[in-house]
């Protein structure tokens, strides 16, 4: 790398200030515009006035709805869309399907409770010479809202005591108690759904005499 054989410095010439012809700046001069179209015009005087008093005779209105009935149209999509060609026209919803066969399974099931309850009522037979085990019959409005607002009752008492327990589940009895209330909490939810419902029977249980 580099020469073999390099000679040694000489103390006396080494580099001075203001020595470099590179570093010399040009003498200062006055600037000067090349071309004069890049220059802004000077702004008015206060004895030059602006020209005042033109008036024009030409009519807007007129002229733009002249402008607009000879204007050429703009060219829109002339396409027609037919809607008897789209996939599933004239078939019903696969969700309205569904919440068809829902209501029409609901209300299947609250026939059969029905006759069933009706059947009992009447004195039905179940092949043993007396009536079935029990009866099925359906809440009256009152007694479902009872029920329901002593449901809410009971959900808001427990909840309230399970926002009272500790964060830290440091001892087998707190995590005990924190399961229970988690467990009821959850039990008097499903009730409360159940018991939203417009139509719930309950079933009752038949008393029999001892033989």
């Amino acid at each position: 790398m580099g020469p073999l054989k390099v000679a040694a410095p000489e103390p006396t010439r080494y580099l001075k200030a203001y020595t470099r012809e590179d570093n010399k700046l040009p003498e200062p001069r006055k600037f000067e515009y090349t071309d004069m179209r890049t220059r802004k015009t000077g702004v008015p005087t206060k004895e030059e006035k602006p020209v005042m008093g033109l008036v024009t005779s030409k009519n807007f209105i007129t002229c733009n709805a002249v402008e607009n009935i000879l204007a050429v149209p703009k060219k829109t999509d002339v396409r027609q869309v037919s809607y008897m060609n789209k996939k599933g026209y004239g078939k019903v919803p696969a969700y309205l399907e569904k919440v068809k066969g829902e209501i029409q399974d609901e209300y299947n099931y609250i026939m059969q409770m029905q006759e069933a309850g009706g059947g009992y009522e009447d004195g039905g037979d179940d092949g043993y010479g007396g009536g079935g085990g029990g009866q099925t019959a359906m809440l009256s409005e009152g007694e479902r809202m009872e029920m329901l607002a002593g449901l809410k009752t009971n959900w808001d008492r427990i909840n309230k005591a399970y926002q009272t327990l500790s964060f830290t589940l440091d001892t087998p009895a707190k995590k005990q108690r924190k399961e229970e209330f988690e467990a009821q909490l959850e039990q008097i939810e499903r009730d409360i759904e159940r018991l939203s419902k417009k139509s719930v029977f309950v079933e009752q249980q038949m008393e029999y005499d001892g033989y």
